[in-house]
């Protein structure tokens, strides 16, 4: 059929703008049935898809920012991310690992928008070949630009069709990242959870050392000393072994060493309290220290203020001595109180006990009088705070682990087994998809 028949008959069925949309296709596919023509007409005016490349080794919150901005600006679209294979660059994750990391990290509203390629040819024979015409680019400087639009240029050259977007960051929270920066800083034990998802960076830190991390958080009088001593016991029979660090061992380091940053903390309780919560040896007087915080809901936050840099900066330390791998439980009360999830990757443990068996343990163990009980109780976050906030962690990230146990009744085998269990399905992601 003559190609001007063609294009005639379609605009019976469909309207006059159609018309340019026929003759690009008639151009690329001049041997096109009328049926083959009405199928690429219904899929180009169903959506408009749009191809964002790249090697994303690994995904950042930098590459999900241009997607989520680009089809905010344009909800008609769906975004082809094609992750582009180097065949001379082995790179840290597998092409298959980085599509899953990308897969698991998507959220829930962009999910149906957002679909996933790998390919190692051009991009430019990319898009020809998928009867793609638009492809857009992160660019965060002129160093970016340059380079993207070299690339654009020559797509150019190959298709006039293929049109380039160039989409600048101009969020400075994320203008500097990026996957190699996130791999270097990570390494270093730097803070990176700004940078890419809890998944992205427990998948790294599998990677790089096969350790698999969960933060252990209780309420007052909840059996915390007796589970971790049971649970060590029973991973010595395992061939997967936990490692336990225990926040107050850390924390009694800044209160009793020499080293100059424990000093200064010390120095800075001093200056919010008093002279009396040094002792002459220039250590902590704790028991003072105790009674005036659990009193006062603003001191507990003002020390917890001066403690948190010096107990982050420690329990890196101690993190990167463990130089086997497996699990590495962190027992840690003010989790949930200061927003620290994130340094476990949001997988949590949680110890709770009812209130009336707290408020009768606490009363056995540290002889304190019913108004100092409740204000220790009173200081601890609730039940239903963790539960929302766990909650709204397991809605927003994918795949994270969290264990809610009554600490008056639970199966500690079960518990164990579950934990190993968690920890091999992680590492079979990357032994399949090497």
């Amino acid at each position: 059929m003559e190609k001007e028949k063609i294009v005639d008959n379609i605009i019976d069925i469909y309207p006059e703008e159609v018309k340019k949309i026929v003759e690009k296709i008639l151009n690329k596919f001049p041997n096109s049935s009328m049926s083959e023509i009405v199928k690429r007409i219904d899929i180009l005016l169903e959506e408009q898809v749009v191809v964002f490349s790249g090697s994303f080794d690994p995904w950042t919150y930098g590459h999900e920012a241009v997607v989520r901005d680009y089809l905010r600006m344009n909800p008609n679209s769906k975004v082809k991310v094609v992750l582009w294979v180097n065949p001379n660059k082995k790179g840290t994750f597998t092409p298959k690992q980085r599509k899953i990391l990308i897969e698991k990290t998507l959220w829930d509203d962009l999910k149906d928008r957002v679909e996933v390629d790998i390919y190692s040819g051009l991009i430019a024979d990319y898009v020809y070949e998928n009867w793609y015409s638009h492809i857009i680019k992160w660019v965060r400087n002129d160093v970016d630009f340059v380079y993207e639009k070299d690339i654009a240029t020559l797509s150019k050259r190959f298709s006039w069709d293929v049109m380039t977007s160039f989409i600048p960051q101009i969020d400075s929270l994320k203008a500097g990242i990026s996957s190699s920066s996130f791999k270097a800083l990570f390494s270093f034990g730097w803070d990176v959870y700004s940078d890419a998802s809890p998944v992205v960076r427990e998948a790294l830190r599998m990677k790089q050392s096969w350790q698999w991390i969960i933060g252990l958080t209780w309420w007052i009088a909840s059996w915390k000393t007796t589970f971790w001593k049971w649970l060590e016991e029973l991973s010595e029979k395992t061939d997967i072994k936990i490692h336990y660090l225990n926040l107050d061992k850390i924390t009694n380091i800044i209160h009793t060493s020499d080293k100059e940053f424990c000093v200064r903390a010390r120095n800075k309780i001093k200056e919010q309290f008093w002279d009396e919560v040094l002792l002459l040896d220039w250590t902590t007087n704790k028991k003072i220290l105790w009674d005036i915080v659990f009193k006062d809901e603003l001191k507990m936050q003002k020390l917890m203020d001066i403690m948190l840099e010096p107990l982050i900066h420690l329990l890196k330390k101690q993190i990167s001595k463990i130089d086997t791998p497996w699990i590495i439980l962190v027992e840690w009360a003010i989790i949930f109180d200061r927003g620290l999830t994130y340094l476990f990757d949001e997988n949590i443990i949680h110890i709770w006990v009812s209130p009336e068996k707290q408020r009768e343990r606490v009363e056995k163990r540290d002889w304190l009088t019913k108004k100092q009980i409740e204000h220790r109780l009173k200081s601890q976050v609730s039940k239903q705070e963790r539960i929302q906030w766990i909650k709204n962690n397991q809605d927003k990230y994918s795949d994270r682990f969290f264990l809610d146990i009554d600490g008056e009744n639970y199966d500690l085998e079960n518990i164990v087994s579950e934990i190993l269990n968690e920890y091999k399905k992680r590492r079979e992601m990357f032994w399949n998809h090497e």
